[in-house]
């Protein structure tokens, strides 16, 4: 390269992460099949990895995860902040109700 500037190999460990809570109705499979939709559609994935679990559940709400492959570390950035966007408007969108929400259980009334 010409002196100044940079030449940066690919660094096949540079993996995306974001995560999302989601109520226990989300159905998994549907948000699955869409997170890899938006991933294959992407330009900044470079087409190595992409997959979406329930990476833990607590008592409210499970917490999904999914991961994706890039380039470099910018674009990992990049492409983490547009699946969250895009996670959450899907849900919204599709599955409003499976959003986090907190319930109030009434004990008897007063």
């Amino acid at each position: 390269p010409a002196p100044g500037t940079f030449w940066v190999a690919p660094n096949p460990d540079i993996i995306g992460k974001v995560t999302f809570h989601a109520d226990y109705s989300l159905p998994v499979e549907k948000v699955r099949n869409e997170f890899m939709r938006l991933v294959s559609e992407s330009k900044l994935w470079d087409g190595r990895t992409c997959g979406l679990v329930v990476l833990s559940a607590t008592d409210r709400t499970m917490e999904l995860r999914g991961i994706m492959s890039a380039r470099n570390w910018g674009d990992a950035f990049d492409l983490e902040c547009h699946l969250r966007e895009q996670m959450i408007g899907y849900i919204r969108n599709n599955f409003p109700d499976c959003l986090p929400k907190q319930r109030l259980e009434k004990i008897g009334e007063a």
